[in-house]
């Protein structure tokens, strides 16, 4: 009895020749889609004359220009506020008076009595004159020519009459003509002459 062989589990396409201990086995291409087969791509070469990547921007540049702007905006800011301020004190420095001396008030003693111009009857006026003056050397060259003062004054107070007195304006004008006429007296006498008001303390007329 023979000896027997098992039957292969698949059989190949292909021819076994066992002559002269030769063995040729020929194989079809596998057809087999559990095993794909994977295809490599190959990767295409970079284009030899590609651009160049555009160069990066400086930042550390960028930054410092910044920088520097808001070191002279600062710089800016603070001279003007400086420069203003500076100003504002000088104008206002400008702008402050000297000191004022305390006004001196001389009085042209006794009262004055004198004839009124009325010429329908007869009227009289009694004034109670002070002189003011801030310098002292004008206070003393009144209380010197005193007399003379006394005199320009009744002069100028006998030319009034009573219907002129009785308005408030008529007794505003009068002061002003008797500070002119204290001036021209010290101003005749070479004196000093810084007068700056004549006041009527009391002005009755009868």
């Amino acid at each position: 009895m023979g000896t027997r062989f098992a039957r292969p589990l698949f059989r190949p396409s292909g021819t076994f020749s066992l002559k002269g201990r030769r063995e040729t086995l020929r194989h079809t291409a596998c057809t087999d889609t559990a095993f794909p087969i994977r295809r490599i791509r190959r990767m295409s070469k970079p284009a030899a004359n590609a651009a160049p990547p555009p160069p990066r921007s400086n930042n550390l540049a960028l930054w410092i220009l910044i920088a520097l702007l808001l070191v002279g905006m600062a710089a800016a800011g603070a001279w003007w506020f400086l420069e203003g301020r500076h100003a504002g004190e000088t104008q206002a420095g400008a702008k402050t008076p000297a000191a004022v001396a305390p006004a001196r008030y001389y009085a042209l003693e006794p009262a004055f009595v004198v004839n009124l111009a009325d010429t329908g009857s007869v009227r009289y006026l009694q004034a109670d004159v002070q002189v003011m003056t801030r310098d002292e050397a004008t206070g003393a060259a009144l209380e010197l020519h005193s007399p003379a003062i006394r005199n320009r004054l009744l002069l100028l107070f006998g030319q009034q009459t009573a219907a002129q007195l009785a308005q408030r304006t008529a007794k505003e004008r009068l002061q002003e003509q008797a500070l002119a006429e204290v001036r021209g007296v010290l101003k005749s006498e070479r004196a000093p002459n810084k007068v700056e008001a004549v006041f009527f303390t009391s002005l009755v007329t009868q």
